[in-house]
């Protein structure tokens, strides 16, 4: 693949990233279930933009965060960073 093209499939994985912690920042977590889907989906966008460097480890770490609602950050936070820290 040429750089232009992986430039461009980088850019298009940031971008369906954002669109994930969007709409994931509006609802709130039901049950681990969910939230396990939710580590999937971004974990699978996030491979290659760690790989390639397009995105830091603590850029993607506060996006991770970013992606839960409001109201779900204190009660999951300690959890989170103790749990994932080693993953990602």
């Amino acid at each position: 693949m040429s750089d232009d093209k992986i430039s461009i499939w980088l850019h298009c994985n940031m971008q369906d990233l954002q669109d994930l912690i969007d709409w994931s920042s509006k609802r709130f977590i039901r049950d681990e279930v969910n939230m396990a889907k939710y580590f999937k989906d971004f974990w699978s966008l996030t491979c290659s933009l760690l790989y390639f460097n397009y995105l830091s480890k603590s850029k993607c770490h506060k996006l991770f965060l970013q992606g839960f609602h409001p109201k779900d950050h204190a009660k999951i936070t300690p959890n989170l960073e103790r749990q994932f820290q080693d993953i990602m």
